[in-house]
């Protein structure tokens, strides 16, 4: 941080060059002239204007910026998570496979929760969770299941993860293109409990 009397006296100096400057500018003219209101407004117009200019650019640069911390990511890890969302992207879009997404967001929320588009991996894991609830997808559970899956996959379960995924997309992620999806499914759940 700069001391606040180093900064005045910059300024003041900075004062005292933009006259100079300024007194470069305007043309030579006659010692009468130079007293005239006009010239003498010129002068203080454009001394106003430079000073002003100079103090909204300099307030900026020693303003405080709030700049987010930046997390330091693994590119073998990123690389690998952005293939498991790729990966759910076509299960849940095209496959309406809503199990096999849930299996990779697992996997990559284990292994890697810093991802970088992990607010789209929520989203697709609490709509996959949400949809599955409804008995929804191609992936149903049927007579064969093991009793694993009956519970992991039981409707009331996934409604809770569905709401849990979608929130911590809501609150972790305020500005996710993602989250007026979340939170009208989020509304819907609520009505539905």
């Amino acid at each position: 941080m700069i001391n606040p009397s180093v900064f005045i006296c910059v300024h003041l100096w900075l004062i005292f060059l933009l006259i100079q400057a300024v007194n470069k500018l305007l043309p030579k003219k006659s010692h009468q002239t130079c007293r005239s209101p006009k010239y003498f407004m010129k002068k203080a117009f454009l001394i106003f204007s430079l000073f002003v200019s100079f103090t909204a650019f300099s307030a900026n640069s020693f303003a405080q910026k709030q700049i987010e911390p930046q997390t330091e990511r693994d590119p073998i890890l990123e690389a690998d998570a952005k293939h498991n969302l790729e990966v759910a992207q076509n299960y849940f879009k095209l496959k309406k496979a809503y199990r096999a997404v849930l299996l990779r967001f697992e996997e990559t929320f284990a292994a890697y929760p810093d991802y970088s588009k992990m607010d789209e991996f929520l989203y697709i894991a609490g709509m996959s969770s949400f949809y599955l609830s409804n008995n929804k997808g191609k992936q149903k559970l049927d007579a064969k299941s093991t009793e694993d899956d009956k519970k992991k996959y039981d409707p009331v379960k996934l409604r809770e993860d569905a709401t849990m995924y979608l929130t911590m997309l809501v609150e972790k992620y305020p500005a996710s293109k993602f989250k007026s999806d979340a939170q009208k499914t989020l509304k819907q759940l609520e009505a539905n409990k």
